[in-house]
């Protein structure tokens, strides 16, 4: 099921669009940032087509983790920059992650390197 998450307070990128609602299946979390389950729903779609994803249109969750306080106490831009680069080095062709990171470069004043990296990204995508 993909589902509207609102990031209450985040600076950027207020809604995004989750997977989420799955039990007793096959189903597992990956990547370095909002663990995706998209990988294992395509595996398991490729091996039964009769399964659908479906979708709700409205805000089903409003996270209030993103909030700049919240964000300071748990250090999050700090773990999360850690997670991504790392995670980079590995899967070098993940236009969604050149994303987020640049994302976060932006945020935290990097400009000219964010931008270096959201170029990248784009670089990867075949339109």
């Amino acid at each position: 099921m993909n589902q509207v998450r609102h990031e209450v307070g985040a600076a950027q990128s207020p809604y995004s669009m989750v997977s989420r609602l799955f039990r007793n299946h096959l189903i597992t979390f990956s990547g370095p940032f909002h663990a995706l389950i998209d990988d294992s729903v395509n595996a398991i779609l490729s091996q039964e087509p009769h399964w659908q994803v479906g979708y709700l249109q409205s805000v089903a969750i409003q996270h209030q983790g993103y909030k700049k306080d919240a964000s300071a106490n748990k250090d999050k831009t700090k773990k999360a920059l850690v997670a991504m680069k790392d995670y980079l080095r590995r899967h070098s062709q993940d236009p969604y992650l050149y994303s987020k990171l640049s994302a976060l470069y932006v945020e935290t004043g990097k400009i000219n390197q964010g931008v270096e990296l959201l170029n990248k990204g784009l670089n990867l995508i075949q339109f």
